[in-house]
C-alpha cells in the first residue's frame, strides 16, 4: 500500500519500475485522484505524478468509499492517506508506506490502533537492496537524489531514510 508521497519519491529516485517489477503495489482511488491533481503542476512532483499515472495499469487500484475515509481525515491526514489506512487493514496489504512527514505521527497512531505496519519509502529501497536489485552505493545515491528533489536534505526524514538503507551493511 503506497500513498501519493511515497510514489512520487520512488519516481524521483528512478525506482518506480523496479518497485512495480518486485512488488504488487496497491493504491486507492483517492491516491489516483491526488496524482491527477498533482500532475496538473509543471514542476518535478507534477511530472513524477504523471509518470505514476502512466503506469496505472501496473498498480492494483482499489476503491474506497468516502464514508470510510472521512472519519479518518484530520488536519494532517488527507483523503489519500486516510484511504490508505482503510486499505492497510486488509489481509493482502503488507504495510502502509508514506513519505508524508506531517501525517506520520497520526498515521502511526492509526497503525497502532488497527494493527498494520507503517514505514517510510525507504522501506521499499531497503527491500530492493535486500533482494539484490540495488547495490548499497546505488541505494544510498538514489536516497540522496530523492532527498534533493523533495527538499529533505538535512531533515529528519532524510536521516531516517539513510539509516534504514545504511543498516543493510550491518545486517
Amino acid at each position: 500500500m503506497l500513498d501519493t508521497s511515497s510514489l512520487v519519491s520512488l519516481v524521483h529516485g528512478d525506482l518506480l519500475d523496479r518497485t512495480l517489477a518486485e512488488f504488487s503495489v496497491i493504491i486507492s482511488n483517492f491516491v489516483r485522484d491526488e496524482l491527477h491533481q498533482m500532475s496538473a503542476f509543471d514542476d518535478a512532483d507534477g511530472r513524477a505524478a504523471t509518470d505514476v499515472l502512466a503506469r496505472l495499469d501496473d498498480l492494483d487500484l482499489r476503491e474506497v468509499a468516502r464514508a470510510e475515509v472521512d472519519p479518518l481525515r484530520t488536519s494532517k491526514v488527507d483523503e489519500g492517506e486516510a484511504s490508505c489506512v482503510v486499505l492497510a487493514q486488509g489481509p493482502d496489504a503488507a504495510a502502509l508506506i508514506s513519505d508524508d512527514v506531517d501525517a506520520m505521527h497520526q498515521l502511526q497512531a492509526y497503525a497502532n490502533k488497527h494493527g498494520f505496519d507503517l514505514g517510510l519509502g525507504a522501506v521499499v529501497v531497503h527491500a530492493l537492496r535486500k533482494r539484490g536489485r540495488l547495490s548499497q552505493a546505488d541505494a544510498l545515491e538514489r536516497l540522496d537524489r530523492i532527498a534533493a528533489r523533495r527538499g529533505w536534505m538535512g531533515r529528519p526524514i532524510y536521516r531516517a531514510y539513510r539509516r534504514a538503507v545504511a543498516s543493510e551493511e550491518a545486517g
